[in-house]
């Protein structure tokens, strides 16, 4: 079991408290998953995947919210480490804390998306949301 700071305790509160009902659910499913005592390095990718699949839907918000190549970086990663896709191209022989790193990431990026669309910014409202 690894504890996390308090900055980060209070980054998964505000995660778990995201306004749209669908990513709320594949929010807590993929904290589950990372931070579960027995977690796998499977599960950990598994839960970066899940988180990835959240963004992945929030893509046209992030394209218009971030700055320019910011919303690709976060598709690289996932596209080119052996995350999302996993064949000969895709780089597996990472360190697990790199795996950390980007569940991270892409848990604050997803909570910077819900505040963007609670702002109802203009690109947010272009998703319909």
């Amino acid at each position: 079991m690894q504890l996390v700071d308090n900055d980060r305790r209070v980054l998964v509160e505000r995660a778990l408290r995201s306004p749209d009902p669908k990513a709320g659910d594949q929010v807590q499913h993929a904290i589950a998953l990372f931070r579960g005592r027995t977690a796998t390095t499977q599960d950990k990718r598994s839960a970066v995947v899940t988180l990835a699949h959240v963004l992945e839907r929030r893509r046209r918000l992030l394209k218009a919210e971030l700055l320019r190549g910011d919303e690709g970086a976060l598709f690289h990663i996932a596209n080119e480490f052996a995350i999302r896709h996993e064949n000969e191209r895709q780089k597996s022989d990472y360190d697990l804390v790199f795996l950390d790193w980007i569940f991270w990431w892409y848990l604050a990026t997803i909570e910077l998306t819900d505040r963007l669309l609670a702002r109802g910014t203009a690109s947010a409202r272009s998703m319909g949301q």
